[in-house]
Order: structure tokens, then C-alpha cells, then sequence
């Protein structure tokens, strides 16, 4: 939804605190471990009627191959289960970890609650 709306942090977080869903996958995000040199960068929503997520934005020098590394080995510790090559599921939560689209930024963390 990216351009259908304010993206704006102040309106993200706006649509966050009237949003359960959103405060959820927010939480999510905000509390996962990340690599050491991630550098937040910023965050955007996305929803649907399956879903209601967060992207956050990172800035890193780490290489793909450590990203995924790292979080394999947090999420499958954790008792997560991969849901396809690029996202992990745990109940009613999916975090996907994907190459950043957004100028700037390098790495998305997309969490999201599935309805």
C-alpha cells in the first residue's frame, strides 16, 4: 500500500495505536534481536483482509548470507517454522527478512498478524 497512503511516521504510528493488529506486529518487530550494525532507518504498514504488518527498515554492511544466518538461527531456537526461503511463522505471527526496497535501506524486517 505503499503510495495509497501517508507513510509518514507520524501517520504510521497513528494507524499503530488504533490498530491492534498493527501494535502487535509493531511489538513484534521492534523487540526482535538484530544483527549487530542494523541501523534503524524507518517503518511503514502494510495491510489486507489476510493481514495486518510492519516493515522496518535497516541500514547494514552485513551480507545477506549473515542476515539469514542470524535470524535462522534466532527464529528456529525460538520455535518458529519457516514458512517459505524468506519468511518464518510462529502462531498468528509472520516475519519475513528480505532485501530492502525502499531507497536507503538495505534490509525489511516485515512482521505481521494474520487474521
Amino acid at each position: 500500500m505503499i503510495g495509497c497512503r501517508d507513510q509518514s511516521r507520524e501517520a504510521v504510528d497513528e494507524r499503530i495505536r488504533n490498530s491492534e493488529a498493527l501494535a502487535k506486529a509493531d511489538t513484534l518487530c521492534r523487540d526482535l534481536p538484530k544483527p549487530q550494525d542494523f541501523q534503524f532507518v524507518n517503518k511503514i504498514d502494510f495491510g489486507n483482509s489476510f493481514t495486518a504488518g510492519i516493515s522496518y527498515l535497516y541500514k547494514s554492511s552485513k551480507s545477506s548470507q549473515e542476515v539469514e544466518e542470524f535470524y535462522k538461527n534466532f527464529f528456529f531456537s525460538n520455535g518458529w517454522k519457516r514458512g517459505n526461503p524468506y519468511n518464518y511463522e510462529k502462531g498468528s505471527q509472520r516475519v519475513s527478512v528480505l532485501p530492502a526496497e525502499v531507497p536507503g535501506s538495505r534490509y525489511s524486517l516485515y512482521c505481521a498478524e494474520i487474521y
